[in-house]
């Protein structure tokens, strides 16, 4: 296979793969092919409301996510991307992710996302920290 083919055929099998999660609505149904959770529209529009409210709480710069993978959720990602809270699957508390992609290289919880937010930087700046002595001890 020459490069153009080989280059065509992975863009247009990422353009499929992404089709597969175009969500799709059939009556009551939201839902994309590939997940196959039957996710409902009503479920939708909750995520985003629950979103839009938790950036809201989270002050400025933060913006609401929505995400499908069997049923809708949300989370809030500030201005750099870098930061992120998510609600707990059980409900009683908050998620914060510090780092690059989906999750990150630190984490935080708390009982609200503002502590959840104070937790993550303080796990990163005890990180920072132990890093600091471990370049001066070897300088």
């Amino acid at each position: 296979m020459t490069r153009k083919i080989r280059q065509a055929f992975h863009c247009n099998q990422r353009t499929h793969v992404q089709q597969l999660w175009l969500p799709v609505r059939n009556g009551m149904i939201y839902c994309s092919p590939a997940c196959g959770g039957h996710c409902t529209l009503a479920a939708w529009e909750l995520a985003w409301s629950r979103g839009r409210a938790l950036a809201a709480r989270l002050g400025v710069g933060w913006n609401a996510v929505v995400w499908e993978n069997l049923g809708w959720h949300f989370k809030a990602v500030d201005r750099t991307g870098l930061l992120k809270v998510h609600l707990q699957e059980s409900g009683d508390g908050w998620t914060a992710f510090l780092g690059h992609g989906d999750g990150g290289n630190w984490t935080g919880e708390g009982k609200t996302p503002g502590t959840a937010v104070k937790a993550v930087r303080k796990a990163a700046r005890t990180a920072l920290q132990t890093l600091s002595k471990l370049l001066e001890a070897t300088s």
